[in-house]
């Protein structure tokens, strides 16, 4: 499942990459965020009471909103 999830991201973020190797551009990280956000999105409408990844999607929201504001 992992593999899956990285094979994923991969492709979520190629379209955004400067050269191959581009994972700290502030494009590519904002793409990583919104991808894990969706993942955790998934997860919450499943879990409901997961107090902790909510907290944890807050994080990665407000993580992602000061990468756009830069």
């Amino acid at each position: 499942m992992v593999i899956r999830m990285q094979k994923e991201l991969q492709q979520f973020i190629r379209p955004f990459q400067r050269h191959e190797k581009d994972n700290g551009s502030p494009e590519v990280q904002i793409a990583i965020l919104t991808y894990e956000i969706q993942v955790l999105q998934k997860h919450i409408e499943q879990h409901i009471h997961d107090v902790d990844a909510k907290r944890a999607l807050l994080k990665k929201v407000a993580r992602r909103k000061k990468f756009l504001k830069y």
